[in-house]
């Protein structure tokens, strides 16, 4: 009866008190790695005048470390230029007075400021209490024509971010990308002694990097790859 009435309000899953937090931060696709890193340690200078936050680790251009959310939420998959995780560790729960819950939803307007000057997207993701699912709001655009698929997206993320309650709104969809097409003057280069093959080794370097060595830092157990 008292639930009926509403006297009594429960919740199915209640809030849990966690201690740690995940920052996920999507640059707009093209930006540089170092464009992303200024956003990060922006954000994680902000994060050092949290009273509650003992430390945290960037990720730039990788994801973070397998956790609960990285599975469910396919955050382990991130990777590139524009991407970048923060894991974020609070003091123990017996240090604190405020919970895990409530000091997200207090630093989420603060970080979500230092990435709309960026044009970035920013989610403070938290450790859910019960069964995992990709958010608690999600929805699934189905339709033959793709173009149409993505103008109905955009118009219900668009009522979301309108929505009062809803934060963290995000899509799937990438954004176009130009395509450069080199066309090899194979006469020209043949009279050169350039291959084609020559050609696309050294466009690989320029654009992707390449590995030229390992080093072997003494306190990591793993080799460090050098660019």
């Amino acid at each position: 009866m008292f639930l009926a009435l509403k006297v009594v309000i429960v919740k199915m899953l209640p809030f849990d008190n966690k201690s740690e937090l995940q920052v996920i931060i999507d640059m707009p696709e093209g930006v540089t790695l170092e464009e992303t890193a200024a956003l990060s340690r922006e954000i994680g200078e902000y994060l050092r005048t949290v009273p509650e936050v003992t430390n945290y680790q960037l990720y730039i251009g990788i994801a973070a470390p397998f956790n609960f959310n990285g599975l469910v939420r396919h955050y382990f998959l991130r990777e590139g230029s524009n991407v970048a995780d923060i894991q974020v560790n609070f003091v123990p729960k017996g240090k604190r007075k405020a919970q895990s819950h409530d000091i997200a939803k207090s630093i989420r307007p603060d970080i979500k400021e230092i990435g709309d000057k960026y044009s970035a997207r920013i989610k403070a993701v938290e450790i859910p209490p019960g069964p995992p699912v990709l958010g608690t709001l999600v929805a699934e655009i189905y339709g033959p024509d793709f173009k149409r698929q993505v103008e109905i997206a955009r118009q219900v993320m668009e009522i979301f971010e309108k929505t009062d309650g809803v934060v963290d709104v995000d899509w799937y969809v990438e954004d176009n990308k130009k395509k450069i097409v080199f066309d090899v003057d194979k006469e020209k280069a043949a009279y050169s002694g350039i291959g084609t093959d020559s050609v696309a080794k050294t466009l690989r370097i320029v654009l992707g990097g390449m590995t030229v060595g390992l080093a072997h830092i003494e306190k990591d157990k793993e080799p460090v790859e050098l660019f």
